[in-house]
């Protein structure tokens, strides 16, 4: 990161003050790899469909570019990318922000979502075959749209938030 002086004029009843403000001007991720943009949207897509919302990076690696060797590059993606992606707590798994915001009722081998009594009823080995709702077309559209945005999604990540906070407001 490289450190920035900005000079800021503000005024105060007809006074200007001048001071200077230091700022650390970050690189974007999508500006030390060509190849970003394009492994931020195939995350995306795959991430908000599969039917499971979170896996282990090999796991990832190998649904969204067929080698599960990748696993680190994939990690490096999800981790420089807290607008749209999320590891959890042991930072072994990651999954798609949006897609997080569901409530666990998506029953993976039919395909249904789930009443809240009807997932309360399944043993523990049944829960492990429910997993959150995939995202509509809609939804990868939006983030799709958003994922074009690197100033909007630099925005969010300096201010600490995910894409969906701040399009929900």
């Amino acid at each position: 990161m490289m450190e920035q002086n900005q000079i800021v004029k503000t005024s105060k009843n007809e006074l200007t003050e001048t001071r200077r403000i230091t700022t650390q001007n970050a690189v974007s991720p999508y500006l030390h790899d060509h190849n970003r943009l394009g492994d931020v949207i195939a995350a995306i897509q795959v991430m908000g469909t599969y039917k499971f919302y979170k896996l282990s990076f090999d796991k990832w690696a190998d649904r969204i570019s067929g080698d599960s060797d990748k696993g680190e590059h994939w990690q490096k993606v999800f981790t420089e990318h807290p607008e749209f992606f999320r590891l959890d707590s042991p930072r072994e798994k990651a999954s798609l922000v949006w897609r997080r915001q569901y409530p666990k009722r998506y029953e993976v081998d039919t395909e249904q979502i789930l009443y809240r009594e009807e997932y309360e009823k399944l043993t523990e080995s049944q829960k492990l075959r429910v997993s959150r709702n995939p995202l509509t077309p809609d939804d990868i559209k939006t983030l799709y749209r958003y994922s074009h945005k690197p100033t909007l999604a630099r925005t969010c990540t300096t201010k600490g938030k995910s894409l969906v906070d701040t399009i929900s407001g």
